[in-house]
């Protein structure tokens, strides 16, 4: 247990998610799903429910050993909406073991992302390892990324080229305007990888010439299946949404790896 007051926040080093770096609509979903689950915890917090731990780092360099929030950031904004940032009233957390770095606290904090809480996308993920090369925070070989990670070793090693063309860009401008290189400078100046991965298409996908009268009518058959009910209440907005569909899967988010995101849930 930890007072309330004695826990803060640094989103800029420890903050894993990242919904940018997916497609408007899904980060619009994700927006929705996290209101949700905001308006659940508070609730709960409200009834005096006990809530699961908050993970913590102790910050050693940092003013008065400043104790920061490593994974439960739902958690802990749900605590300050219904205590206050200033509460004295402790919280459940658990601390990460002394002497971990930062680095290891950001890794750390990734995984646990990744396996127990919200899901991350794999545009997310792919993201999240695009920073962590960039900032040379990303050890172990493409074989032992890929297994982990679920991400195909071409993929990786395209990113890990990438990353170094950028970071010696970061480092140059990062020396001639006399800033810190450090994560804080990457995670506010590297691009995303999606604005730079580029997109591949699927080899197998056959080209739109080349597609049969059978394959146009499975098609249809979903389309009609999942939204025939909402075309004839709400045409415009299928219309509209449909027109912006079509701009999203031009994007440059997917790439060989032929990984398909979970469907959201309507």
């Amino acid at each position: 247990m930890l007072p309330l007051n004695r826990i803060a926040v640094d989103p800029v080093r420890f903050q894993v998610r990242d919904p940018t770096e997916d497609t408007f609509v899904k980060e619009r979903f994700q927006a929705a799903n996290e209101a949700s689950l905001m308006e659940s915890l508070i609730g709960l917090v409200e009834r005096s429910q006990r809530l699961d731990p908050i993970v913590v780092w102790q910050d050693p360099d940092a003013e008065h050993s400043c104790v920061f929030v490593i994974d439960g950031h739902h958690r802990y904004q749900a605590y300050v909406d219904v205590l206050g940032s200033s509460s004295s009233t402790a919280v459940p957390v658990q601390h990460l073991i002394p002497g971990i770095t930062a680095s290891q606290a950001r890794a750390i904090a990734f995984d646990i992302n990744k396996r127990q809480t919200l899901n991350m996308s794999p545009a997310e993920i792919k993201g999240r390892l695009f920073l962590m090369m960039i900032a040379a925070e990303l050890p172990g070989s493409l074989r032992e990324l890929e297994a982990r990670w679920g991400i195909s070793k071409s993929t990786l090693s395209r990113m890990q080229e990438k990353a170094r063309e950028i970071r010696l860009d970061l480092q140059r401008q990062a020396a001639a305007s006399g800033e810190k290189w450090n994560w804080e400078y990457v995670r506010n100046h590297a691009p995303k990888w999606r604005e730079v991965g580029g997109w591949r298409k699927d080899d197998d996908q056959p080209p739109p010439e080349d597609w049969d009268e059978h394959t146009v009518l499975k098609l249809l058959a979903k389309l009609t299946k999942h939204f025939r009910r909402d075309v004839v209440a709400h045409r415009a907005a299928v219309e509209k949404a449909f027109e912006r569909f079509l701009i999203e899967v031009d994007l440059p988010d997917h790439d060989e790896d032929g990984e398909e995101d979970e469907e959201p849930d309507f």
